[in-house]
């Protein structure tokens, strides 16, 4: 069995799509030129290439005071009694903006960099067992058009690490955290659209 997450990409300079077009243009050529040198699928390689970028990010973040206070501008940290916490926001609709979501609790930083931490592991030692697709619903390119390419991820369930990975992923819906690699994440809802299931099925098994 295998659950599904999909992500929204921000092609904005800030986000990963350049980063990821260029690790894959990098994969494809040594498929093409020397495939023995090739230990893994593209999937798992552009999910490791997030989850270092991720985590990298969320370290440098903390590591001056004019970061964390733009961070509490955008509504994406508060600091409690010592512990910064990263919160969630929601989309409104009326208002045509993001906006906080109270109904939510926020992850504490240590916390978040544990998880993610967990989830690099898990997905460096089993790889293709957990993730079953990563790809985007249309091409990159070099220079993508400002807005948003979204991205299908399909999470193995057989082992309890993909389980911890699902439900850690799952967990940060909404969370701001995931905004500084211009990311954000909905879980798959119980009846998946014809319009995702047919693109699910066209991406296969990338």
């Amino acid at each position: 069995t295998e659950k599904q997450l999909f992500l929204n990409a921000d092609t904005k300079p800030h986000g990963m799509t350049k980063i990821m077009y260029q690790i894959a243009v990098q994969w494809k050529k040594t498929r093409e030129e020397d495939p023995g040198k090739l230990t893994q699928s593209l999937r798992v390689t552009l999910m490791q290439c997030l989850m270092l970028e991720w985590h990298k990010r969320l370290e440098e973040m903390m590591k001056t005071a004019e970061t964390k206070e733009a961070m509490k501008k955008w509504g994406y940290i508060l600091e409690e009694e010592g512990e910064t916490l990263w919160l969630y926001q929601k989309w409104n609709p009326d208002q045509q903006k993001m906006e906080s979501d109270p109904t939510k609790t926020p992850v504490k930083h240590h916390e978040l960099l544990q998880m993610v931490t967990e989830m690099k592991q898990a997905i460096h030692d089993h790889r293709e067992t957990i993730i079953h697709k990563f790809a985007s619903t249309r091409p990159m390119t070099e220079n993508m058009q400002p807005g948003v390419l979204p991205f299908i991820l399909s999470i193995g369930m057989r082992l309890p690490e993909a389980a911890m990975v699902y439900n850690h992923l799952a967990r940060l819906e909404g969370s701001t955290a995931l905004m500084i690699v211009g990311m954000q994440l909905r879980k798959e809802r119980l009846k998946r659209q014809p319009l995702a299931q047919e693109i699910s099925k066209a991406l296969g098994n990338r």
